[in-house]
This record gives C-alpha cells, structure tokens and sequence, in this order.
C-alpha cells in the first residue's frame, strides 16, 4: 500500500503568486484541451459555424493561456532560488533528490511535498515546457492566420506540431489528474495546499 509522506511544515506551502499561477494555467489549458474537441478549423472541408465560433473562442483564449505561460516565466525569473529549481532541477544535489523521489516511489511511500526540488516539481517543469510549445506555435498559427495570405508550408508546420504537442498534453493532463487524485485519497493534501495555502 502506498505510504504517505510526513506532513510539510508551514514553511513547505505553496506561496499565493505561484498558486494563482498554476490555478490560471490549469484553468486556460484545460478549457483550450476541452474546446479543441468541438471546435472546426477553418482549414476543414466543410467547417460549421457553430465549430468555427468555438474555433475563435479557442484563438482568444489561447492568447490569454500564452500570457499566463509569459507570466510564469517572468515569475520563474524573479524567483529563481525557490521555483526555478523546483520545476528545474539541473544541479547536483537537486538531480539526487529526482532519484531519491523515485526511490521511494518504488518502496511505495510517496516523497515530501512543497517547494522542494524533486520528481513532482521535475514533472511540473516538463509541462510547462510542453505548455510553452503548444502556446508558442498556437500564437504562431494565429499571427500567420491574421496575416491574410493562403496557408503556407510555416503555417502547416505550426499546425501539425501543435496537434501532435497536444496528444502529449492530453496525457500529461491525465497522467497529472490522475496523480493528484491519488495523492488525494491517501491523505496528502496537496490540493488542499495548492488552492488554499
């Protein structure tokens, strides 16, 4: 059965800016992911209006998603010693905390959470990876959509990469839903400190 870990202390919560950050994000990717099922592209055969109105709905919105991915970044920049290394975690010792986390992970005891480097902030920084590949060839689409001119082979590149970048994000978006579910039941509260500090 799986363990949970000892309780994070105080300190090991997540601060408000980086937990409205993740809200927006989990918020805006997870409308563009549902949206994207109903909408047309007007590149389709015999697009319907109402698939061409969701179509729009998913262009707005992407650019407000692109902005908070710009956010996130700019936040990153500004804190590096505590989130950069969370969702990056390139050094020595921070590499060793991966490792470790995945130690646990086959004992079937889950590692600490909070601000710490480690496998959870190590996945998290994988998905904004793919979350800035999906926005950036989204804004690249429609920069080159507004543009006026009949799709060309850039346009066709953004678009296929993008579609394939969101089969990955579909599963990452379960894969993460999935988890936190888990870490849910067994008594980790996570989302409890995630969304209320």
């Amino acid at each position: 059965m799986i363990q949970p870990p000892p309780q994070a202390p105080l300190q090991q919560r997540w601060r408000r800016p980086v937990r409205w950050l993740h809200g927006a994000l989990a918020l805006t990717i997870s409308l563009q992911m549902l949206n994207s099922l109903i909408m047309s592209s007007p590149f389709h055969r015999h697009p319907s209006a109402f698939g061409l109105g969701v179509f729009s709905v998913h262009e707005y919105l992407g650019l407000v998603a692109a902005g908070v991915i710009v956010l996130h970044w700019l936040w990153l920049a500004i804190d590096r010693q505590h989130l950069f290394a969370h969702l990056f975690p390139w050094g020595p010792q921070n590499r060793w905390q991966v490792v470790d986390d995945l130690r646990e992970m086959l004992c079937w005891r889950l590692p600490a959470e909070g601000e710490r480097a480690g496998l959870a902030g190590f996945v998290h920084g994988l998905g904004l990876l793919l979350a800035t590949a999906m926005g950036a060839t989204g804004a690249t689409i429609y920069l080159l959509m507004g543009n006026g001119h009949s799709p060309g082979w850039l346009l066709w590149l953004a678009d296929a990469t993008h579609s394939a970048l969101s089969t990955l994000m579909w599963a990452y978006l379960g894969g993460h839903v999935l988890l936190a579910g888990v870490h849910h039941f067994i008594g980790h509260p996570t989302l409890k400190r995630m969304f209320t500090g």
